[in-house]
């Protein structure tokens, strides 16, 4: 993909495959996503598609400043879980970490995170 500039309208978030069939990640479900994009992407710049030639706004990918990427985000890696579980490949263990309070004190985190990592070692060693 190259950047470019364009006023043109954006393309389908998600445009069927070369032969008109469904897109894989239909087949796995979620809740829609604001429609509003990336707040943080700029308005006049896209992005295209060399082979097809279509302009897309684009997103900053930026999961800690951008709700919108954030949530996005989320919702590819849970697809990619799914995706790869409906194929018979999915990861045996999967950990969320997190704290139960907002902080901007990152050692309660880094506290649970070493308890966690330790346990893990009792419990798996080697």
């Amino acid at each position: 993909m190259v950047q470019v500039r364009a006023d043109e309208p954006l393309a389908p978030a998600e445009p069927p495959g070369p032969r008109g069939e469904a897109s894989p990640r239909a087949a796995v479900e979620h809740a829609p996503l604001p429609v509003t994009g990336c707040a943080r992407w700029p308005d006049a710049l896209r992005l295209r598609n060399e082979l097809t030639g279509e302009l897309v706004k684009g997103r900053c990918r930026s999961t800690n400043l951008c709700d919108y990427c954030a949530k996005l985000a989320a919702v590819e890696n849970s697809e990619m879980l799914a995706l790869d579980a409906m194929d018979g490949n999915a990861p045996q263990v999967w950990l969320v970490l997190t704290t139960s309070i907002a902080t901007l004190d990152m050692s309660v985190f880094y506290r649970a995170h070493e308890k966690l990592m330790k346990a893990i070692q009792r419990r798996f060693p080697g």
